[in-house]
């Protein structure tokens, strides 16, 4: 509602009663300066450094638009049934049981994003890089622990360069407090880079390119298999995470991988093969603790699906 300045005939009444008449020019310079004065201050607002706000008149007063960007949202839902994913032929889940949406009690959860979007993402620029791998992090576990109840996040230097940090945080409410925008749930680690979540979103099915490239390092040559994995466009330290995994699975499941290497990911209820479930046993808390992201702390489908239940249902947005 637009508040008016009071009519200048009660203004020349109430000067006549306060003052009188003989004051009367005195009391017109008087009421316009002080009008003149206030008006500034309630332009400045609460800016404690004194700096005018953005302010038209067509705006109410204390509705003064802000530049704050809502960026990726993580939605609360709960009682999600099915699986989520982007099943091919290879999955091997039966078919009507999996897709890229989640339907629960109090809303869906399906995420679309195009080609526009995965380009933008590439367009960004990391500024605290991870740094590599210098050991096999399988012989050493108790150095990489996994946090579950951590968040990553992208905090922008600048938009208009693009150019962004990645910092965790150990809740949300400090992580929205601090600007930052939530990129996946955990700590941040070697894949949490938005490069990485545009891999992701541009190749849903990494299971058999990554097992090409592990087939390269069947003599224990691990820098083979890293190229291999960076040549698919992973970033070298990611690649690393994903390398040294290929090699901890194929020591302790290679027999019964190589068994099932033709077969489907799933098995018609959903459940994993025995190859890739002995991977998950073996290898995916070392696996998750290095890497950040995952596809399921970030919402991504993939050929392998996952039961909704387990997903992270987060909406990304970062411009």
């Amino acid at each position: 509602m637009t508040r008016h300045p009071p009519h200048p005939v009660l203004k020349y009444r109430f000067a006549i009663c306060f003052f009188g008449e003989y004051d009367m020019a005195r009391w017109i310079v008087v009421f316009w300066s002080l009008f003149f004065i206030f008006s500034l201050t309630g332009c400045l607002g609460d800016d404690s450094d004194g700096e005018l706000s953005d302010w038209n008149g067509d705006q109410e007063v204390g509705d003064v638009e802000k530049d704050e960007f809502e960026g990726s949202q993580l939605l609360e839902l709960t009682g999600c049934e099915g699986f989520f994913g982007a099943p091919n032929e290879k999955t091997g889940i039966e078919q009507g049981l999996c897709g890229p949406v989640c339907t629960c009690e109090n809303g869906e959860f399906a995420p679309e994003y195009d080609e526009a979007f995965v380009a933008a993402l590439k367009e960004w620029v990391l500024l605290n890089p991870p740094e590599e791998l210098t050991e096999d992090p399988y012989a050493n576990p108790d150095a990489y622990p996994r946090r579950d109840d951590q968040f990553c996040a992208v905090m922008v230097e600048d938009r208009e360069q693009k150019t962004y940090r990645l910092q965790t945080f150990e809740t949300l409410d400090e992580l929205k407090n601090a600007g930052g925008i939530l990129t996946h749930t955990t700590a941040c680690a070697k894949c949490s880079s938005l490069n990485s979540l545009a891999f992701l979103i541009e190749m849903p099915d990494q299971t058999d390119p990554l097992r090409e490239c592990g087939l390269k390092g069947l003599g224990g040559d691990i820098e083979q298999v890293v190229t291999c994995i960076v040549e698919l466009g992973f970033e070298r330290p990611c690649a690393q995470v994903n390398a040294y995994n290929i090699l901890n699975t194929s020591e302790h499941c290679g027999t019964i991988c190589m068994q099932l290497l033709a077969e489907p990911y799933q098995n018609e209820d959903g459940s994993l093969n025995e190859c890739i479930q002995c991977d998950e046993d073996n290898a995916g808390d070392i696996f998750r603790a290095l890497a950040g992201r995952a596809r399921r702390n970030a919402g991504i489908p993939a050929a392998l699906c996952r039961p909704c239940e387990n997903m992270t249902h987060i909406v990304h947005k970062y411009e």
